[in-house]
């Protein structure tokens, strides 16, 4: 991708050579020049005519920009059972920021549907790894307090279909569900406090939630929330 820069604005451009007699020029709906031109035209003359153009193009590129922003800002994500709006940025960096209040996504391809899940995804895989870090060290400490001799589990997150988090403990690991992120914090303190319990009881006996309970207290409530 091609930029030159007019009065201060950012045009951004793709050019394609093909065999063709004149040079075409469209605007893509993420705001970026589409041209194709044959070999023989330099790539002088193209900015050229960009620069002769400049007014409109910019002109177009703003009507389009405004209405991706109004089509965007219906998007939403959830995280930590909160929702939050996002926001699709074109640009050659692409990465995810969270401010508090809305997501704001940076991207080559703001079409490319795939290329946002997996960015947003990846954003919030990193953030499983400190947020679970966290709680699997509080739920830990809960078990030890409570005088329960366990090892410290070693937490893997992944997409599951099916569970919200699965225990090994045979070799003391968690599998825990990347989308756990989305729901409240106490909803995912309870799957910890839930695949801890297995270490004790290798079933969903009486005694297991028993167990649960008497660690987290609110754990059916956080239990009840995730299943709806």
């Amino acid at each position: 991708m091609e930029k030159i820069i007019i009065n201060g604005r950012e045009i951004c451009y793709e050019l394609t050579r093909k065999k063709v007699k004149n040079i075409n020029i469209r605007i893509s709906s993420n705001g970026i020049l589409k041209i194709s031109a044959n070999n023989r035209v330099s790539k002088k003359y193209i900015n050229e005519i960009i620069i002769s153009n400049a007014e409109h193009f910019i002109s177009s590129i703003d009507k389009i920009n405004e209405k991706r922003q109004r089509e965007t800002n219906t998007e939403k994500t959830m995280l930590l059972g909160k929702e939050y709006p996002i926001n699709i940025h074109c640009s050659d960096t692409e990465k995810v920021s969270f401010n508090g209040s809305n997501f704001d996504i940076f991207t080559k391809d703001i079409e490319d549907r795939d290329n946002i899940i997996f960015l947003i995804l990846k954003y919030k895989s990193d953030l499983c790894v400190k947020v679970f870090s966290e709680i699997n060290l509080k739920v830990y400490n809960k078990f030890k307090e409570a005088g329960h001799k366990l090892p410290l589990a070693v937490v893997t997150v992944k997409l599951m279909k099916t569970r919200w988090g699965s225990c090994n403990y045979v070799k003391g690991k968690f599998s825990m569900n990347l989308r756990l992120i989305d729901h409240p914090y106490e909803c995912i303190y309870g799957v910890f406090c839930h695949e801890y319990a297995h270490f004790i009881h290798h079933d969903h006996s009486k005694n297991f939630y028993r167990c649960v309970t008497d660690i987290f207290p609110e754990y059916k409530k956080y239990d009840k929330l995730l299943r709806e």
